[in-house]
């Protein structure tokens, strides 16, 4: 069955999947928003841009840094990389163990960040991505 339009969909959701909750217009909008989130990281992903994805950032609206809106990912160039390895010992892999494991300590030291509490790997959940830490000109962006 095909629909005319996003909002179609989301009307059948808000009456067949979410009729429940209580707001089912807003869950409806929010499963829909996280299938376009899905789809379009992967398709980045796709095309060998995952590396030049910061999750979660905060950006300004409308050029005012008072007035922030959190998006789900953004591109941005690559400055530089690093591959590291960390073996899978059943600890939940942060920023500060994946920081640690650089073998550059001129790397590590020269690294002004507000760092982050994000983790790739807790309890078996894997995450594509997190932001290490924020820098003045920079992310820090950790990917599997």
């Amino acid at each position: 069955m095909g629909y005319s339009s996003v909002d179609e969909i989301q009307k059948q959701l808000q009456k067949e999947v979410f009729a429940h909750t209580q707001s089912s217009k807003k869950a409806a909008g929010r499963a829909l928003g996280t299938i376009v989130e899905i789809v379009t990281y992967y398709l980045l992903k796709s095309w060998n841009l995952d590396g030049n994805i910061s999750i979660e950032k905060r950006i300004p609206e409308f050029g005012d840094s008072d007035i922030t809106h959190n998006v789900e990912f953004s591109l941005h160039p690559i400055f530089s990389q690093k591959e590291i390895e960390i073996e899978l010992d059943g600890k939940t892999i942060t920023p500060l163990r994946i920081l640690n494991s650089l073998s550059d300590k001129t790397v590590k030291e020269n690294l002004d960040l507000i760092k982050k509490s994000n983790y790739l790997l807790k309890k078996g959940v894997v995450r594509n991505a997190c932001t290490l830490g924020i820098g003045k000109d920079y992310h820090l962006v950790a990917s599997i």
